[in-house]
Order: C-alpha cells, then sequence, then structure tokens
C-alpha cells in the first residue's frame, strides 16, 4: 500500500489550514488515491476520492448517504472516519 492521507496527517502535525487544503494538495491526495485504487474510474469515482481527500485535509469526520462508494476509499484514507446517514 502506498502513503496515505494518515501518513500525511502525521507529518502536518498541527490542524489543517487553508494553505494545508489547497486546491492543488486536495488534488494531488485525490490522485494518489485513485492511482491506489487501480480498477476502473469514472467520474463518479474521482468525485468520491476528492471528497475523500477534503475530509483527510480539513478534519477526521465524514458524513454521506453514499457510505459504500465512500468506503472504497477506507483504507487509503484512515484518518477519514465515516458516518452513513439514513435517508
Amino acid at each position: 500500500m502506498r502513503r496515505g492521507a494518515r501518513g500525511w496527517a502525521r507529518s502536518c502535525g498541527s490542524p489543517p489550514t487553508q494553505e494545508h487544503a489547497s486546491p492543488p494538495r486536495i488534488a494531488k491526495l485525490a490522485g494518489e488515491a485513485l492511482a491506489w485504487l487501480d480498477g476502473n474510474v469514472d467520474d463518479r469515482v474521482t468525485i468520491d476520492a476528492t471528497v475523500m481527500a477534503t475530509a483527510a485535509l480539513h478534519g477526521p469526520n465524514l458524513y454521506t448517504g453514499d457510505f459504500d462508494d465512500m468506503n472504497r476509499f477506507a483504507a487509503f484514507f484512515r484518518a477519514v472516519k465515516l458516518f452513513g446517514l439514513r435517508p
């Protein structure tokens, strides 16, 4: 497994700031997650990776109605805690 958000978050040592969560950093981390997934990637999977990368950089909790879709990235974004919402 490649270095993931958990390793990046540990190296930060401080709460995320605007600089830590800049669009280029989010895009880079999402791209790393997509490469780690090593499967079919479409627009929905790319959006899910971007949402997970944003959560990894902004805070540990992600509340989602698409738990199964986001959960595919759980092993990469270990610092993100997923919470499923029911309709």
